[in-house]
């Protein structure tokens, strides 16, 4: 017999669990109980440390054509972006909007995965802003985790310097496309 130590409550999922899942990827599947019944650990949403790790995301436009150079296409995409956040509860800590590429430091929200906030997300603004294009984004994202807060501090630092060092603005706070004014 094995004795767990577990504060909160038990989930019991019917049927076998994907080990895609967020409950296999986050490490709160305890084991198969009878009938293949899967037994897991619920976390509630607001017991999520804030001490996790923020996912720090690069993605680009289509062949990194310069498609959000226009501020007709930056307004849309900061809009979506904060409909989605607040949907799905995702904390954004900082964001810039390059001719060509975003990067977004935002959190794991407490329902979904970041890959599936970033798809929501990509899904949408594509819809609004591709036009006559077969495709706004491409496919893929650069995604990392960084721990603590030096590394979070030296990344949002980094967004917000992005437009500077590619020329199109003195000092960060001149750039409107980017979370350093708010």
């Amino acid at each position: 017999m094995v004795s767990l130590n577990i504060n909160g409550p038990l989930i019991l999922v019917s049927g076998a669990v994907p080990r895609s899942s967020r409950l296999y990827r986050d490490e709160r599947v305890l084991g198969q109980g009878p009938s293949g019944v899967t037994i897991a650990h619920a976390i509630p949403p607001e017991a999520v440390p804030e001490s996790w790790s923020p996912s720090f995301i690069t993605f680009s436009c289509f062949h990194r054509l310069p498609l959000l150079e226009a501020p007709a296409t930056k307004e849309p995409f900061e809009f979506v972006l904060e409909q989605t956040r607040s949907r799905h509860r995702a904390r954004v800590y900082a964001y810039v909007l390059m001719p060509e590429h975003i990067h977004l430091l935002i959190n794991e929200p407490p329902l979904i995965l970041v890959a599936q906030f970033l798809k929501a997300l990509k899904q949408i603004t594509s819809r609004k802003l591709r036009g006559d294009r077969r495709q706004f984004w491409q496919d893929r994202y650069f995604d990392a985790n960084m721990h603590g807060e030096t590394a979070r501090s030296e990344v949002i630092r980094y967004i917000h310097r992005n437009p500077v060092k590619r020329g199109l603005v003195a000092s960060p706070e001149q750039y409107r496309w980017s979370s350093f004014n708010h």
